[in-house]
């Protein structure tokens, strides 16, 4: 599987009691080969994604607020902005001129005003007595410079007036700050075993160029990230917005280098490996973007208990779709057993019979099918709730009896519905941009419902 992108099991070769996917799913796992499982039971249907280790380069989360870094980057924002100029105040400009003012312009006037009428500036022990009263404050002095009250900058600057009081803004976070303190990040680092080796060798660009941002991190960079230099449109006339657009960009010129410095560096100590510079300068503009997946296997998913706090749901939200998916196992289970689904009527055993001349037959065929099977998946629901750590007892009755009327058939708009979610997977993980799932996503076209769990 080493030569394959991505793998796709889908329908009835998704049963995961089949001894056939799990060597498949196994290979692909060594190979670091991402796999999709697609499963579906009639109005219900389920998509697994395993992958060991998935470099996202750019998750494109929610967009993230502007990068401006305003107690930073004042000094200079002021010293380029054409209005005001030095000595001249704010408050004392003509409505017209006032409102194409930039709004981090703005900001860094109020910011040093601020800082004139009190001595903590941006801290607690000021003289407002809470943040929030600190950050009205704050807004109020911007409030002050109205002229007619419709300033659209003045609005852009309230509605980012938050930015001003963040700690440490540019520090890396969340995911971010996941990936430059992963050991693979680590200049000098090495694999502790073969799949580790694999992976890292197999994703040694990213982490080459992890270890280049994460040095730039530790040096240059004070603790923060490198600026990325794009504003967001503003109310502004051309020469102002022009002239911020500069700030910003040359100080993020000045962050780029200085990371694409660090990568000369390290990836010449990895043998001269080839540094393509495009790819750099796209990973240091989505640092705050960046993400590592790792996954669970689907092996180590049927072989141990579920999560905590996976499990206590199927006691705790009868209306969980995790209901779904311990039934989808136990009619997975009842079929390796049987060589067929709960509920499901065999062609061969329709042989000779037609729905013209049959039906009542067929009916009555069917009908003793779902009566006997209902029964018989009990026990295996039993063996499911057991080998998954939940309580016994817990999974929904009328989604196990749904599972088993639906005879292992695949319908076409289920079908439809869960084909658009796998092609927008098989994107992410191909183009590792936008973060896949992680890592069963359930879907109940019965109520229109869908529910994702980490398993």
């Amino acid at each position: 599987f080493r030569g394959f992108d991505l793998a796709i099991f889908t329908s009835r070769e998704a049963n995961l009691g089949d001894p056939a996917l799990a060597a498949a799913l196994a290979a692909c796992w060594a190979a670091g080969v991402p796999a999709i499982v697609v499963r579906s039971y009639g109005m219900a249907a389920a998509v697994r994604v395993a992958v060991p280790e998935l470099c996202v380069e750019n998750s494109r989360a929610a967009a993230p607020a502007p990068d401006i870094r305003v107690r930073e980057m004042g000094a200079a924002v002021l010293a380029a902005a054409p209005v005001p100029r030095p000595g001249e105040r704010i408050e004392d400009l003509e409505p017209k001129v006032l409102e194409k003012v930039p709004f981090v312009v703005v900001l860094a006037l109020a910011v040093r005003r601020w800082d004139e009428a009190h001595e903590d500036a941006m801290g607690s022990g000021g003289a407002a007595s809470s943040v929030s009263e600190m950050r009205a404050g704050f807004k109020k002095i911007i409030e002050a410079w109205r002229k007619d009250g419709l300033e659209e900058n003045l609005d852009e600057a309230i509605k980012f007036s938050r930015l001003c009081w963040e700690e440490n803004p540019g520090c890396p976070q969340g995911s971010v700050k996941a990936v430059l303190e992963d050991p693979m990040s680590q200049e000098g680092f090495e694999p502790a075993n073969e799949l580790q080796k694999f992976l890292y060798t197999k994703n040694k660009r990213f982490w080459l160029c992890a270890a280049a941002l994460h040095a730039f991190v530790k040096n240059e960079g004070g603790g923060r990230i490198p600026l990325s230099g794009s504003l967001p449109d503003m109310a502004a006339d051309t020469a102002s917005y022009v002239a911020m657009q500069k700030v910003y960009h040359d100080r993020a010129e000045q962050d780029m280098n200085a990371v694409i410095a660090h990568a000369q560096r390290i990836f010449s100590a990895h043998d001269n490996f080839p540094l393509d510079e495009a790819y750099l300068r796209s990973f240091v503009r989505h640092a705050r973007n960046l993400r590592v997946v790792r996954q669970r296997s689907i092996a180590d998913e049927l072989a141990q208990p579920l999560p905590p706090d996976v499990a206590q749901m199927a006691s705790d939200d009868k209306g969980s779709q995790l209901h779904w998916y311990l039934a989808f196992r136990a009619a997975d289970m009842f079929c390796t057993k049987h060589g067929r689904y709960p509920g499901e009527v065999l062609w061969s055993e329709l042989a000779g019979l037609s729905p013209e001349t049959d039906l009542e037959r067929i009916e009555a065929l069917s009908t003793e099918r779902y009566e006997k099977d209902l029964v018989a998946i009990g026990d295996f629901v039993s063996v499911v709730e057991k080998a998954a750590g939940v309580s016994a007892g817990a999974t929904s009755a009328d989604v196990v009896q749904e599972v088993v009327r639906s005879g292992g058939g695949v319908l076409h708009n289920t079908s439809a519905v869960v084909g658009g979610v796998v092609g927008q997977e098989a994107v992410k993980l191909l183009t590792r941009q936008f973060e896949p799932i992680d890592n069963t996503l359930v879907i109940n076209t019965l109520n229109g419902t869908t529910e994702t769990f980490r398993m």
